[in-house]
């Protein structure tokens, strides 16, 4: 028994431990996004579980990412599906930008402005899907929030929108990728985006607290306070819409 905990409290299990939550994560988060609409509450719960699992040390990742996908769906479906088609209408604009509509030819003047057309995209999908995994409220809230956190830390958005980037790629590129890389670019990602939470919660609790539930991931200690709780990452969990 000695022995065998001894070999449980190793580095090199642990390791194993976390390398093969981050696979069951990775598999989940794919294969809940194959319908593609479903893309949005998949990314909440991946991102939900994970913080759960290597931030907080809950070690239920499975059931942590399919209670996030259930609490999320209804939200994420729509979310998505409003990315779907605004990325279309951008995506057309772009290309009769570039080509013209028929034998009409647009001004140069206006590829500069179909391209920044894809600003509104940039400046909330970094937050948005962690946002809905953390905050309960309104979609329309959920993209206010997610744009205030954006342009308010325009660096950890850049990063996070290299990764998400460098992410797209490497996995159709290199298919054995999406066994690690969807869980490993959330756990980066949540350094980043977790401490701008808790930054603007403090700062800006009006613009959060009046419109949803910030109560935190893991199960609340009612002996606390909601300003102890709010700002502290250690603590999160998002409560069931009432």
């Amino acid at each position: 028994m000695a022995e065998y905990d001894k070999y449980a409290n190793s580095w090199l299990y642990n390791l194993g431990d976390k390398l093969g939550d981050i696979i069951i994560l990775s598999v989940l988060w794919f294969v809940f996004s194959i319908p593609i609409i479903t893309i949005g509450p998949a990314s909440a719960a991946l991102y939900y579980a994970v913080v759960r699992r290597f931030r907080l040390g809950y070690n239920t990742p499975f059931q942590d990412f399919l209670h996030g996908f259930r609490q999320n769906l209804k939200q994420g479906i729509i979310i998505t599906l409003i990315y779907i088609v605004y990325g279309l209408f951008v995506a057309l604009d772009i290309l009769f930008a570039q080509r013209g509509i028929g034998n009409i030819k647009l001004p140069s003047f206006y590829g500069q402005i179909a391209y920044v057309l894809l600003l509104p995209i940039a400046f909330t999908l970094p937050y948005v899907f962690p946002y809905l995994s953390r905050f309960t409220s309104t979609i329309k809230t959920t993209f206010r929030n997610s744009f205030l956190l954006a342009s308010s830390h325009f660096i950890h958005t850049l990063g996070i929108l290299v990764l998400m980037i460098g992410s797209a790629f490497a996995m159709p590129l290199f298919p054995p990728a999406i066994l690690v890389v969807p869980a490993v670019c959330a756990l980066i990602c949540s350094y980043m985006i977790e401490n701008d939470f808790s930054k603007i919660i403090a700062d800006n609790p009006g613009a959060f607290v009046a419109s949803e539930s910030t109560a935190p991931l893991a199960e609340e200690d009612a002996s606390l306070s909601e300003s102890d709780t709010l700002p502290e990452i250690k603590r999160m969990r998002k409560e069931d819409p009432s």
